[in-house]
């Protein structure tokens, strides 16, 4: 459904959901306002263990929004444990800002530990985070970011601590922080750890 409603203060928090979006699954051109939420120890079998959003994006439209708001101990895991994607957040053909929030402890079985974003054909999509923290997420499957996913994304970090997430892999790379396919995300004032790998450093 279309619409754009503010959630002030809210909890999301012991949902399971035996597909996707166990909190919250958001569809369309909907394009809701969250502020000071709190989202806590969802499941979902196969994608975006709190939160699933699905476009497609409109460029009329203001993208999906969260504020101050908390994500932790979330999980998208199938009961093989290797399938899943976003275990706070997955995001498919839709825009979304993150300002002020913290991601803690959530667990994809796949790709994304906290977050997995991803576009299909010819629709444009952009993520952007601001002022957010991401620790100790993991992807538990796959060595595909172990805090972000991002899959043919535009993305735009700023003022962004991406420290202490992991992937699969036992050896150190910047997949333990952020996996992208295709699109190098833009960093401002970030520190995102193992980048160096790619980069050269570690801090932007």
């Amino acid at each position: 459904d279309s619409g754009a409603p503010m959630m002030l203060d809210c909890v999301f928090a012991g949902n399971i959901d035996s597909i996707n979006g166990a909190g919250v699954s958001i569809e369309g051109p909907a394009t809701p306002d969250f502020r000071s939420c709190r989202f806590e120890s969802n499941r979902a079998t196969f994608d975006g263990g709190a939160v699933e959003i699905k476009g497609p994006a409109q460029p009329e439209n203001p993208a999906v929004t969260f504020t101050s708001c908390r994500f932790r101990g979330n999980r998208a895991q199938n009961s093989s444990g290797t399938g899943g994607t976003g275990g706070a957040i997955r995001a498919f053909n839709a825009d979304f800002d993150l300002v002020n929030c913290l991601f803690s402890g959530n667990l994809a079985g796949a790709a994304g530990g906290a977050v997995h974003a991803s576009r299909s054909g010819g629709a444009g999509m952009l993520v952007r985070a601001v002022n957010c923290t991401f620790g100790g997420n993991m992807a538990a499957s796959q060595a595909r970011g172990g805090a972000i996913f991002l899959n043919g994304v535009d993305s735009e970090m700023t003022n962004c601590v991406v420290w202490g997430n992991r992937d699969s892999s036992a050896s150190l790379t910047r997949n333990d922080s952020i996996d992208w396919n295709s699109r190098v995300p833009v960093f401002t004032n970030c520190l995102v750890e193992h980048v160096d790998l790619f980069f050269g450093t570690d801090s932007f």
